[in-house]
């Protein structure tokens, strides 16, 4: 894994030409590789001192360079963008077997060196398993006033089947939000459950992150979390 490739030059027998990075700026890969040891250095040091994520900072742990594809592909952009509600394009886009692959977007080249190191601790967060709702909050939680972006005013939930607990609390796979009471975003707890019986979940650590009450639309399944 690594940067994705594709073979350029070459003939039509016995000389397949060589390899070149679809991220073909030198100085940008330069840049994702820096953005990565900030995800990995402080960006995995403040979820291990986050009481309750242990499962997300060993995951987190294997997000390396080497076990990621890393594309440049504005296919897969366009792709993204047709499924939000603004139909731009996302700076870049988690996507692949195992959720192991993130494409940089155009509007990726130009972010700051901070900005795009918050950006790849998101969508690292995504490789983990977690939702919009977990990587805008750890990004935030993690890389407030270090070019974390700001949570978009209003976000459209997609397919993501986050389920409500104790009627108010609105489940992530790592976090959980309060949003008819305080907004704010606490570490997911779970506890006891089986074949018979649903764990209980509820508020953990305060992680000092607060959506506004239409950050996140309710989806219609969702209407009971009041």
């Amino acid at each position: 894994m690594g940067f994705v490739t594709h073979n350029e030059g070459g003939t039509w027998v016995g000389d397949p030409g060589h390899a070149v990075p679809n991220c073909s700026d030198p100085a940008f890969r330069t840049r994702v590789e820096a953005a990565f040891a900030a995800a990995l250095g402080p960006g995995l040091n403040c979820i291990r001192a986050t009481p309750g994520l242990d499962e997300l900072a060993t995951l987190l742990a294997t997000k390396t360079l080497d076990a990621i594809d890393i594309d440049c592909d504005d296919d897969v952009c366009r792709q993204s963008a047709a499924s939000l509600p603004s139909g731009d394009p996302p700076l870049a886009a988690e996507r692949g077997p195992g959720l192991n692959r993130i494409a940089y977007c155009t509007g990726a080249f130009t972010l700051t060196q901070q900005a795009l190191n918050a950006l790849t601790f998101h969508e690292l967060i995504h490789s983990c398993g977690g939702y919009e709702i977990d990587a805008y909050a750890l990004e935030a939680h993690c890389f407030s006033g270090s070019g974390a972006a700001s949570v978009p005013t209003v976000f459209i939930y997609g397919p993501d089947p986050l389920p409500c607990a104790a009627g108010h609390l609105l489940v992530g796979r790592f976090v959980v939000w309060d949003h008819a009471r305080s907004g704010r975003v606490f570490v997911k707890n779970q506890s006891g459950g089986d074949w018979l019986s649903a764990p209980a979940i509820t508020a953990g650590v305060d992680l000092n992150v607060q959506f506004g009450p239409d950050t996140f639309v309710m989806p219609p399944w969702a209407a009971g979390c009041v």
